[in-house]
């Protein structure tokens, strides 16, 4: 059984030890209520009972949450509307209508709920509770090609979506006091005394017509704000571009800028605000993409090092072994006599390919965690079916990190 196997099988075990723990225990429906988020960042997860459900996404320090349930230590709130968060379906479930920017289901079918981390690969866990009918359409916000051909379309969530947080990241929201300003309290001024100067100097002024005054000020001119319909187009060009490009974060500023202008209650403001949802969601989906794009191009490039150093490995001869230079948890002097492992460059796994005798003249110590080339006398010993190398040059090829 490979290592795969096993961490399937941990995980298996994991999130069946889980539901176990969630079915002897029963969430404890709330009147709802709003919590302030005080932890940075805090985790919004799509199960609860423990930290091993995968994150939907998350909410920064101040976002206030309703919440309508709690068992324990975790709570039961509302999807975020301003957060962006998002649900899944498979592309089999619906008709996409790329006009409208909607997607219709053509069977009944309960959304995913989507992974932070892994956007489609990663989700499985499905929304609780009845299907949503056939004919239900939700607003596309993106499709999400997945591994092999399965593919997802990523939707604005719906209403009944629910997400758990840890009550330790909260507090009760007490909105501010405004206490009204006390009205001033305005006296009549008492009379000032007649000058007859003053009051002739008055007269003429008014027959002669206004006093001169100072030049005013020119006006200062304001770059014009984008008016909404302006916006809207915008908002449709930009999420045509591939997403991984796309624009998104100086038109999240242009559409914040006008709902202050307008105002978040207008209509146009409204319908900006909707919009905004989405882009902050699509925003967050380019992060996630352009961190697995990174990982991926890091993981490239420590493939391309290992492979070079397994092609000078090949090149030169002389050594009898090359791997990574480890302690070995068994044989570590103490139960069994003093043996250093020396591990596989190809691949994934850390397979043991060698045991290296120690040597004090090699300082074998001092080159762990690296990757080293080895010559020496081979031994074959059939209890551990590995081969022991008894070194007289060991040759550091790459230092350990």
């Amino acid at each position: 059984m490979n290592r795969r196997t096993l961490s399937m099988i941990a995980l298996a075990l994991l999130i069946l030890t889980t539901c176990v723990s969630q079915a002897g225990a029963q969430m404890v429906a709330e009147d709802p209520h709003p919590v302030r988020v005080t932890r940075d960042q805090a985790e919004v997860r799509c199960g609860w009972g423990s930290e091993t459900w995968y994150s939907v996404g998350r909410a920064p320090a101040g976002t206030v949450l309703t919440v309508d349930g709690r068992e324990g230590d975790w709570l039961r709130v509302r999807y975020p509307d301003d957060l962006g968060f998002g649900v899944l379906f498979r592309a089999a479930e619906v008709e996409v209508d790329e006009g409208e920017g909607t997607a219709t289901l053509t069977r009944a079918a309960r959304p995913i709920h989507r992974n932070r981390q892994s956007p489609a690969s990663g989700s499985w866990m499905k929304l609780t509770g009845e299907p949503f009918p056939a004919g239900t359409a939700f607003e596309v916000v993106n499709t999400i090609e997945a591994a092999g051909e399965l593919a997802f379309v990523l939707v604005a969530a719906p209403e009944r979506v629910r997400g758990y947080v840890l009550a330790a990241d909260v507090t009760a929201f007490e909105p501010a006091a405004t206490p009204e300003a006390e009205a001033p309290v305005v006296t009549d001024p008492a009379p000032l005394p007649s000058d007859p100067a003053v009051d002739e100097a008055v007269e003429t002024a008014s027959e002669d017509g206004p006093a001169e005054t100072a030049d005013e000020a020119p006006a200062v001119e304001t770059p014009d704000t984008a008016s909404a319909e302006e916006l809207f187009d915008a908002y449709d060009a930009v999420v045509r571009e591939p997403i991984e490009t796309a624009e998104l974060e100086p038109l999240l500023e242009e559409f914040r800028g006008a709902i202050a202008a307008l105002g978040a209650d207008s209509e146009d403001g409204a319908r900006l605000g909707a919009r905004l949802s989405l882009l902050e969601l699509r925003l967050d989906l380019q992060r996630d993409l352009r961190a697995v794009t990174n990982a991926a191009d890091r993981a490239s490039r420590e493939r391309e090092t290992i492979d070079r150093l397994v092609g000078d490995w090949r090149s030169r001869p002389t050594y009898t072994v090359v791997g990574r230079l480890m302690a070995s948890a068994l044989y570590d002097g103490r139960r069994l006599p003093l043996m250093y492992r020396l591990q596989s460059l190809d691949g994934i796994g850390g397979r043991t390919i060698a045991y290296i005798l120690p040597s004090d003249e090699l300082d074998l110590d001092a080159k762990l965690g690296g990757v080293v080339g080895v010559v020496g006398e081979t031994r074959r010993d059939r209890t551990i079916r590995v081969r022991m190398v008894e070194p007289v040059r060991v040759d550091v090829l790459e230092a350990g990190g």
